[in-house]
């Protein structure tokens, strides 16, 4: 009987072996958090950005954007005094947003897209 306790002891001991070697593995594939990459700053949203015809000639203009999740997301249109000249909200999970732009005058503009703690700087001419 001594015999098979140490015999079943053994097993024990074994599959915890395992099942911790089975987790150190694990551990070692998971992909380590940082806190500093849940926040994204004003570059890497810039370079998720594209405004096209630039200079826009016409009309109308197209911003492709990262995904607003935020219902407060919007596309400000800056003068290069820093005045507001246009202010646009985004729609919720919209990707582009088309803004009419006749009311511009020929000039620079700088287009800041916010959603939420997220923003990007777009520079701009209208002709």
């Amino acid at each position: 009987m001594p015999h098979n306790l140490k015999t079943g002891n053994m097993k024990i001991q074994f599959l915890f072996i395992l099942c911790c070697m089975g987790a150190m593995t694990c551990l070692a594939q998971e992909k380590p958090v940082s806190p500093l990459t849940k926040t994204t700053d004003a570059a890497d949203i810039t370079s998720k950005m594209k405004l096209y015809p630039n200079p826009v000639v016409a009309n109308w203009m197209f911003i492709n954007h990262p995904h607003a999740t935020n219902k407060n997301a919007q596309i400000k249109i800056l003068d290069f005094n820093g005045t507001a000249v246009l202010a646009v909200v985004v729609r919720t999970k919209a990707e582009q947003t088309i803004i009419n732009a006749s009311g511009l005058s020929a000039g620079n503009y700088v287009l800041v897209y916010s959603n939420g703690t997220e923003q990007g700087v777009l520079k701009f001419r209208k002709e």
